[in-house]
Parts: C-alpha cells; structure tokens; sequence
C-alpha cells in the first residue's frame, strides 16, 4: 500500500492491504476509521456505502478529539445515530448487532468521561504485552507479575518537551535567522517531528499546514522549525460535514518559500496520505500514542 511510507512513526503497525483485513488487529482497524480510509474508500465503495463510513468516522473522529467532542457532541450522537439507521438499510436490520447499536451511546460518555482515549483499552493491550514478555516460566505467573511490577517500579513517563536528536548540518535555514544548531528530529510531549516523508507535517497555531524541512535551535534554549506551507488547503468532503470543521484537508501546492516559527507554534503534528493528484491531510487526534508504547 502506498500509506505504509506515510504512516507516522506513532501508529504501531504499518497498514495492510484490505484483502487481509481478516487478519488486521483493532489499531488497524482505528487507523483505517480515523486516517487512511479517507483515501483508502473512497474509490472501492460504492458512494452510499462510502457516506456511511464517513458517518461512523467523522462521529468517532469527533468524540476522540478532547476538544470537538465537548463542541460538537450533539452533532456526533445525531451522526452515529443516522449511521446505525442507515447501516441497518444497507445490510440489513438483522445485522445490527449489540456493538453496532452501542455506537449511538458513545456520545454519553463523552460527555461523562471525555475524549473516548480517556476510556479506551489500547493501553492496557499494549502494556499487556511488556507483562507477557517478562515471565519467565509458565509457573506463578501472578506472582512472577507482581514481583517484577513491584521490583522495577515501571514509569512510563512521556520525553521532555522539545528535545532534540541526530545533529546535521544540511539546512535549510532562512536568511533572517541565527542558527546554533540544526537536527532531524524533534520529540515533544504528544508526538514526533522528523525530517522524513512520514513525519514532517504539522500545523500551526495560525492554521497553515506545513512541511518542516528542518528543525534548529538557538540562544537561550531556542527550538524552532523551518518550514514550506501548502498553498491549497480546502475541504475533502463535506458530507456529513465539511472536513474543515474536524481538521480535515485536501492539500496541494506546497510554496517555494521557506518559513521559520517557534516549537511553541506548533498545534498538531499531522497524517499525510497521497490522493489523487494531491493529497489528504489528517490531524494526528489519538492520545494514546503508540510509539511510546510499542510492542
């Protein structure tokens, strides 16, 4: 598949072709609902099977961000509620299983709990298997568990915000600036930045969509990003909403210009997917971030 170059180094596994979906585990089947389907379906399905996964995705792709699923709460449950009844048209209301009826209540809880990462199971599967690898022989495994919890005193706590890794000095830099050092990557609190196709979009706090073509620091503990903006930046769909609104984007022409910003202008690191004779941009919105916590 053409997304395996572009999946960013946060997502645990890379995407399979949808022939083998058989075999796909639940983050394949996340990152298919949140990122790549978008690009992915819509020329396999028919349209109204493809309007029916843009249903279910845009009311998931809300309730997980922390700050639409307050804002848009009741548009999602009024979202998935027409995705089960339309589901129900489609393949019949005899496949409306007890998870697929479920849908119309998660709205509830976000309400209750927040974003659907604050009670979602994907770290205690991936911390199950760090468990798994530390017995040592199929006896008291319990016990093995709780002595080896007990003895390391396992914390796993996120990098500090903006450190910078793997020196270099092959630009660019912009002409106004007053460069100490240059690197390929940048760990912050939620993601990773790198200098590589998969792992160099972002956007900033002003809205522009960019490709961080270098990351450079400093005096006085500068860190800041150098960067080309994409010129096009509209919707890709607007059933059953404009993608705008959810931080979705058709993305062409990126500018010759090169641009530089402060680290502290960064909003979100971004997932970039060819399509087309363009491409789709998607906001990296999963909280649990899978490259912290990897199998």
């Amino acid at each position: 598949m053409h997304s395996r170059k572009h999946t960013p180094v946060e997502f645990q596994r890379k995407p399979r072709p949808l022939s083998e979906y058989e075999r796909w585990k639940a983050t394949e089947f996340r990152m298919l609902l949140l990122y790549t389907g978008y690009a992915v379906l819509s020329d396999v399905l028919q349209n109204e099977v493809y309007h029916n996964f843009l249903l279910l995705s845009v009311g998931v792709h809300i309730l997980v961000n922390p700050t639409l699923c307050m804002h848009y709460n009741e548009f999602s449950h009024k979202v998935l509620v027409l995705f089960v009844e339309h589901f129900g048209q489609l393949y019949g209301v005899d496949k409306i299983s007890y998870n697929v009826h479920g849908l119309v209540h998660l709205s509830t809880e976000a309400t209750r709990f927040g974003a659907l990462d604050n009670i979602s199971a994907f770290p205690f599967e991936n911390f199950l298997g760090k468990i798994k690898r530390s017995l040592r022989k199929p006896n008291y495994p319990l016990q093995q568990v709780v002595c080896n919890l007990g003895e390391k005193k396992v914390v796993y706590n996120s990098p500090p915000s903006g450190s910078v890794k793997r020196l270099h000095t092959e630009g660019p830099i912009t002409s106004d600036s007053s460069v100490v050092g240059q690197y390929r990557e940048l760990q912050l609190d939620a993601f990773c930045i790198r200098l590589s196709q998969a792992d160099c979009h972002v956007r900033l706090t002003n809205g522009d969509v960019v490709v961080v073509m270098n990351i450079v620091t400093g005096v006085n503990g500068y860190v800041g990003i150098v960067y080309k903006k994409f010129r096009v930046v509209e919707n890709i769909f607007i059933y059953p909403m404009a993608s705008r609104v959810i931080g979705i984007f058709r993305l062409a022409n990126i500018g010759s210009t090169v641009h530089q910003c402060n680290v502290s202008d960064i909003a979100t690191k971004y997932v970039v997917l060819p399509f087309k004779d363009s491409f789709i941009g998607v906001p990296l919105i999963h909280t649990c971030c899978d490259s912290t916590t990897r199998l």
